[in-house]
């Protein structure tokens, strides 16, 4: 994606999602992140953004009416009202959770993010995402340790690999958002629960 060091990160909050069939609970925030380190906001805004291809569009759809689709229904509310933040993330992870029974689903950190002044044809527009981390990484720390220096291992997440994520434009909203889509783990027909089960999008047609 271009254009993401123009975009704002308004709000953004994370939320643990396991998997119900093992046992894994869900653990939900109750306030949003501060993210008040300039450098620490870059940081997430490109491992959010930089994966998303802007014209491999979708739209979220409901075999009855797109009003019905629970992750529309929630983002639309954020979009009207961004007070209302906190409180829709909540239902956005227990949703999330209802959906993580398959036994290949992993543990993991759900983001979810309002976004301004992301680029759309040329065009500045509010968006919402919602972003799924899986995979753990090993990385070296080195420290001083008196005169000398000491080498620790620590997991935590590669910025340079998304493993799920869901950018809502607000824009065309009564035709189910225009929405990109990002999935790099579970791509097995039975484990595509992020597009098919919990998303519930399909391709826009367009040129």
């Amino acid at each position: 994606m271009t254009g993401i060091k123009n975009v704002e990160i308004v709000q953004a909050i994370v939320h643990k999602v396991g998997n119900p069939t093992r046992g894994e609970d869900l653990k939900l925030s109750s306030n949003s992140l501060l993210l008040n380190d300039t450098d620490v906001r870059d940081v997430l805004a490109h491992y959010f953004l930089h994966p998303f291809n802007e014209h491999e569009q979708y739209h979220f759809t409901h075999i009855s009416n797109v009003a019905m689709n629970e992750v529309y229904t929630y983002v639309k509310e954020i979009f009207a009202n961004p007070k209302s933040f906190v409180s829709q993330s909540a239902l956005l992870a227990h949703f999330l959770y209802s959906k993580s029974n398959h036994v290949k689903i992993k543990e993991g950190e759900l983001y979810v993010v309002q976004f301004n002044d992301v680029l759309f044809n040329n065009e500045s527009v509010e968006a919402i995402g919602l972003f799924k981390s899986e995979s753990k990484e090993t990385f070296l720390k080195v420290f001083p340790h008196g005169q000398s220096w000491e080498v620790a291992a620590e997991k935590g997440i590669d910025i340079h690999k998304l493993d799920k994520g869901c950018l809502i434009y607000n824009k065309d909203g009564a035709d189910g958002y225009v929405v990109c889509m990002v999935d790099n783990t579970n791509k097995q027909q039975d484990t595509q629960y992020w597009v098919n089960d919990f998303l519930q999008i399909t391709r826009r047609a367009n040129s």
